[in-house]
Formats: structure tokens, sequence, C-alpha cells
């Protein structure tokens, strides 16, 4: 059954249908894999349909979107269109589907000062950008639930 959706959702995203799939030590609410493809690697997500509707989804797009044109020290994943231009797949099942950049990293280790101090300057610059993403959208009077 897993493996049913993973092809729909690549066949939703790509012409080659030739892919490889690992497991990954997170996405415990969401089916999570990385796919690799053609030698690139993505992130490959099932939506758990008590978790995730199409707005929240949405809403994660625009936001990781908006971060990732931002000025940042570091990348965020964005999600990739499907072949059909949208940001994530309605399944045959009805469940939710999409595939996601895949960035090369390590999840970062909080045992000395220095490492949480750069956690923190991290947290600071995600605020900030946040901060000019909520004027942004009171200036275009959008709500969060609207969007």
């Amino acid at each position: 059954m897993m493996q049913e959706k993973i092809d729909e959702i690549v066949r939703n995203y790509f012409e080659d249908s030739v892919y490889e799939i690992e497991p990954v030590p997170f996405g415990l609410t969401n089916l999570t894999k990385i796919l690799t493809m053609n030698d690139k690697k993505y992130v490959i997500r099932i939506y758990n349909h008590h978790t995730k509707n199409v707005e929240s989804i949405k809403f994660e797009a625009q936001i990781t979107s908006y971060l990732s044109k931002q000025n940042l020290s570091f990348v965020v994943p964005v999600f990739l269109n499907t072949k059909a231009g949208e940001k994530y797949v309605h399944l045959s099942d009805g469940t939710l589907g999409a595939v996601v950049s895949f960035i090369e990293g390590a999840v970062p280790e909080m045992s000395s000062i220095q490492q949480t101090t750069e956690f923190g300057s991290v947290i600071g610059e995600i605020t900030s950008a946040f901060s000019q993403y909520e004027a942004e959208l009171i200036r275009r009077g959008f709500l969060y639930g609207n969007l």
C-alpha cells in the first residue's frame, strides 16, 4: 500500500519512474522517506490525514517559500511543483502527498554553549523573517486562516 502511494506521488512529479527510497530518522507524524532519482535526493511525504489538510500544506509551502527567499544564513527546504504546477498531490485514496527539496546535513547537537548560541542565532533569524512575513500578510489583508 505504501509503495503504491509513493509510486503515485512520483508519477505526479517526475517523468522518470526509476527511483530509490531510504528511511529517515524523522517524520513521526507523516510518512517521510528520502527519494533518490537521477542521483538527486528529495524528501517525499505522505501526510497523515488526521493532522494535515490542504490548507495546512498550502500554508507550510508558502512559509518555506517565503523563508527560502530571505537572506538567511541557512538553506530552507521548499516544496517542488507537481507536473500540474501544484505544491502537493491528492492521491487516489484521498491522501495528500508532496516532494520537498533535500538539504544535506545532520541534526544539530546541543552539547556545548557554542552550539546552543548558534541555534539561538538561527531562531533569531527565523523570528525576524516571520515578523516581516506577518507584516506583509497584514498589509495585503490576509489572515492566517485564509491562506
